[in-house]
């Protein structure tokens, strides 16, 4: 209740609602923010130190990121989604909201360290992260941020995405 009204999962930047309300909005919101409260509860028992680094692999434009970037204004989060335009979106809201602890990167779950290279001119081979988590994120996404999460010898926060979504067998 207390985020500002351009973080509300059906809000515009500006808090002004995107659409019209339908008839599920209630329910899903209620689910929403179930999920996050689940994440939002096993950040805080991490204790993680200042400026340690969250990595949320499959971000959208908003969900989970940015309500745990205000919860935590300590903690630095690095949202990764192949979507520009939701990470647009995502940084629309997160100025909008005044968050300085939050970092876009379009990317896929595998090639993150290459694009972050890249666009910081980093002379380490990795990022460093200190905690990964990923909320439905679709296909192999899931798989692949856990890879990544052990690659960094990072604790994890996975809720994988729905199974009916892949286009692969794994027979």
């Amino acid at each position: 209740s207390s985020l500002p009204p351009s973080l509300h999962m059906l809000a515009d930047p500006q808090g002004n609602l995107r659409r019209g309300h339908r008839k599920k909005d209630a329910a899903r919101c209620r689910r929403k923010r179930a999920q996050l409260d689940a994440f939002h509860s096993t950040i805080h028992a991490l204790h993680l130190p200042p400026n340690s680094t969250v990595i949320d692999f499959g971000s959208g434009s908003c969900g989970l990121t940015l309500p745990l970037a205000f919860s935590f204004p300590h903690l630095r989060f690095i949202a990764v989604d192949l979507n520009p335009r939701a990470l647009d979106l995502m940084r629309l809201r997160y100025e909008a909201a005044g968050l300085q602890n939050v970092t876009v990167l379009c990317s896929s779950v595998l090639d993150v360290d290459e694009t972050y290279l890249h666009l910081s001119n980093q002379k380490s081979l990795m990022l460093e992260v200190d905690l990964v988590i990923s909320l439905h994120a679709c296909g192999q996404a899931s798989d692949q941020a856990i890879v990544q999460a052990v690659r960094a010898g990072a604790p994890y926060i996975i809720a994988p995405c729905c199974v009916g979504k892949l286009k692969f067998s794994l027979l």
